[in-house]
Order: structure tokens, then C-alpha cells, then sequence
């Protein structure tokens, strides 16, 4: 059951992420969904992310296309599993483990004797 769910997840995350490149846009993958559909300004871009996809379809300067993006991105969505454009190579792994570099690591809690 959760190998059907997590197979149906990631095709309709391709289906949205190849529909969203086909203008040019930027669009990511997320380890974890976001919560609820939001809007997010990282890097000088409107990214709009809905469960593990965050898609911007304009960005200010396309040269911004890479892990400066990307980190800006990843400190207020979390990690980041993919980063691509019709117009420019996806991320590549180096690069995208700099990218999550800026992810915060959760908190640990100690107990108290």
C-alpha cells in the first residue's frame, strides 16, 4: 500500500513538474510536503509549493538558476530532492547536497536527571 501511494505520488509530481518546465519555469522536489499550498519569495522568486512540489515560473534574472536558489529555497522548505529547468541542466547531486547545507538540523532534546 504505501509502495502503490509513494509510486502515485511521484508520477504526479512529474506530471506537474514536466508541465510546469514547459514555460520555462523552475521546479523542485521535496523530501517532505509542505503542510498546506503557500507561496514562498526565496531568492527574488515566487515559488508556489504544494505537498513535495515547489514551482516558480518567473525568476528575476535566469542566471539565479543554482545552489544559491536552491538554498534560499531549502532553508524555508526543507530539503530538497530535485531542482530543474527546461532551459538549464537539474542540479546535479554535489550540488544539491550544498543546497540542503542551509537546512537547519532539528533540535535535539536532552533529557533532564
Amino acid at each position: 500500500m504505501k509502495l502503490a501511494l509513494a509510486a502515485a505520488c511521484l508520477a504526479a509530481t512529474s506530471l506537474f513538474a514536466s508541465q510546469a518546465l514547459a514555460g520555462g519555469a523552475v521546479a523542485v522536489t521535496l523530501e517532505q510536503p509542505v503542510k498546506a499550498k503557500t507561496k514562498i519569495v526565496a531568492d527574488g522568486a515566487v515559488w508556489v509549493c504544494e505537498q513535495t512540489s515547489c514551482v516558480a515560473g518567473y525568476t528575476p534574472d535566469e542566471s539565479l538558476f543554482g545552489v544559491a536558489e536552491c538554498k534560499d529555497l531549502a532553508k524555508q522548505v526543507g530539503h530538497v530532492t530535485s531542482f530543474q529547468s527546461a532551459t538549464r541542466p537539474a542540479l546535479q547531486p554535489a550540488a544539491l547536497e550544498k543546497c540542503n547545507s542551509a537546512v537547519k538540523a532539528p533540535a535535539t532534546i536532552t533529557a533532564a536527571r
